[in-house]
């Protein structure tokens, strides 16, 4: 897959497009898009050269965000394994942790398999693969009419690599 339009050198980069417009089908078009980025290193520099700020979240938004349990989160506490980076439309994952990476990468999977297109659904999942954590009430699923096949030697693999 081409990533030159990310504006980065990412020879060193392992990228996974995510979000609701590569996970959902159809795809979500009136939203940003999202990439899953794993680094051995420090790419701040080159993100900021490249014309992105890293996002940082308001406290006001960041209390919302805890009433709804949108945020990620790890034993009720913000997850610090990774950060937002943000160019126009494109939002940037960028992780130094291979876990972190391979767990938001099957939790993306599970998601695009299931065509979970609601988006609490989509948080629900996320934070139950990454961080064995559910809070709220178990939301009503609609799945489609044929079964989504899930293929869970291939999340294996996912991790032990």
């Amino acid at each position: 897959m081409e990533f030159s339009h990310l504006g980065i050198d990412t020879f060193y980069l392992t990228i996974t497009p995510t979000g609701s417009r590569f996970n959902c089908d159809p795809p979500v078009m009136n939203t940003d898009q999202d990439y899953l980025i794993y680094t051995p290193c420090d790419i701040s520099q080159e993100l900021i050269a490249a014309g992105y700020t890293k996002t940082t979240i308001d406290p006001a938004d960041l209390q919302q965000m805890k009433s709804t349990q949108s945020i990620p989160k790890k034993g009720g506490n913000a997850d610090e394994t990774f950060e937002s980076w943000r160019r126009d439309d494109i939002n940037l994952i960028v992780t130094l942790s291979s876990e972190f990476y391979h767990k938001h990468k099957v939790a993306g999977y599970v998601c695009k398999a299931m065509n979970v297109r609601d988006k609490d659904h989509r948080i629900m999942i996320y934070h139950a693969v990454m961080y064995g954590e559910f809070d709220g009430p178990i939301p009503q699923f609609s799945l489609p009419r044929s079964k989504p096949t899930i293929d869970f030697f291939a999340i294996n693999k996912v991790f032990s690599t």
